[in-house]
């Protein structure tokens, strides 16, 4: 592992960790942007989460096989990553949504936390509409990049929060339903990329869309510090 060559880059040492793990799979210009970001949001929690989770799917893409390029600039837009050939030219585009627990059960969990904060509780399955809340984040995502990819492959990878329970299921449902369905509606985007994690290994899943000739195979797998 890198010998910690930035310092402390993350407040949490497990992520601060996890970070440097996903380090190795890139050169020191792309570290640096990382490093850069991290120490731009020293008091923005979920902000470092959103730019760690953003570190640990380009580090799973690398260990994958694909060459990968952070937040490049194609015809006036910033995706997460790019997937490029060996002569640097764009194939495919890969942008992230965080999938959070929904608004009302997080301002419930506030308020119990400000009136009773030695005993908050919650309860995973609580939280409401993951298919209808996931359906409007992905649609939303697919429209962004609609004119940018007519001639690349096109990826939206979703990481599921423990607290929102997202689970394979909710991810066929807005894929594949019927007449709703996102391949079904926006046949420009290749798949689905999903991922969680449990107990420090992140999971990953790819959803292809038939519908698209521009095809990207993705492999399942995890990725941890024993993968």
């Amino acid at each position: 592992m890198i010998a910690f060559k930035y310092g402390q880059v993350a407040e949490s040492q497990a992520i601060n960790a996890f970070i440097y793990l996903c380090f190795e799979e890139f050169e020191e210009s792309a570290q640096q942007k990382f490093v850069k970001l991290f120490r731009q949001q020293p008091y923005d929690q979920a902000q470092v989460m959103h730019t760690f989770r953003e570190l640990i799917l380009g580090a799973y893409l690398h260990r994958a096989g694909f060459r990968v390029l952070y937040a490049q600039h194609l015809q006036g837009k910033t995706p997460d990553w790019v997937i490029v050939n060996e002569q640097l030219i764009p194939l495919a585009i890969v942008e992230l949504v965080n999938f959070h627990i929904d608004r009302q059960t997080e301002m419930a969990l506030q308020k119990q936390s400000q009136t009773r904060p030695a005993v908050v509780g919650y309860w995973r399955d609580g939280n409401v509409d993951n298919i209808e809340r996931l359906r409007y984040r992905l649609q939303e995502k697919a429209q962004v990049y609609q004119d940018l990819v007519t001639k690349l492959a096109y990826v939206i990878a979703v990481f599921g929060e423990f607290e929102a329970a997202l689970d394979v299921d909710d991810i066929v449902a807005c894929l594949n339903g019927e007449r709703e369905g996102l391949f079904d509606q926006y046949p420009h985007v290749s798949g689905v990329l999903f991922f969680d994690e449990n107990g420090g290994k992140y999971r990953f899943q790819y959803f292809e869309n038939p519908a698209n000739p521009r095809k990207l195979e993705i492999p399942a797998g995890i990725f941890s510090r024993g993968s």
